[in-house]
């Protein structure tokens, strides 16, 4: 599996850039305006975390986050360096559910039967520790 790139779907709130609710980002455009994105505080080791992932992979935000928020929020990405390839916003705040078919002996260069669906919960506002990066290096 080494040799295959990821795709990483990675929530915003509580994950990359400290939890804000809809509501709070409202707040923090009507005050700051075009500044807004300085107001959010990113988890710098998550961040460090997806910035040090291989170039192949792919990285799509996947957020419960307004299409209203959508300027803001990628400033906000973009600014604190947040690598990213593709953003989908309004997805709530329930689980999300990754399907994937387990690719056959042969049909990756693998040997035997390989997995390929995977997920990680985060203490909300922690981000990926090292904990989970030794689970992410067993993928």
């Amino acid at each position: 599996m080494e040799s295959l790139s990821k795709t990483w779907f990675v929530d915003v709130d509580g994950t990359i850039i400290k939890h804000s609710t809809n509501e709070e980002i409202d707040e923090m455009i009507f005050k700051f305006k075009d500044k807004s994105y300085l107001a959010e505080e990113p988890i710098t080791s998550a961040i460090e975390f997806f910035k040090n992932r291989p170039k192949r992979d792919r990285i799509v935000i996947a957020t419960a986050r307004e299409k209203r928020h959508i300027e803001h929020t990628l400033k906000v990405l973009r600014h604190h360096g947040m690598p990213f390839d593709d953003y989908v916003f309004e997805l709530g705040a329930g689980p999300r559910i990754v399907v994937n078919d387990i690719k056959p002996p042969g049909a990756a260069g693998n040997k035997d039967p390989l997995k390929t669906a995977y997920g990680l919960d985060v203490e909300r506002d922690e981000g990926i520790t090292s904990q989970h990066e030794d689970i992410v290096a067993k993928i």
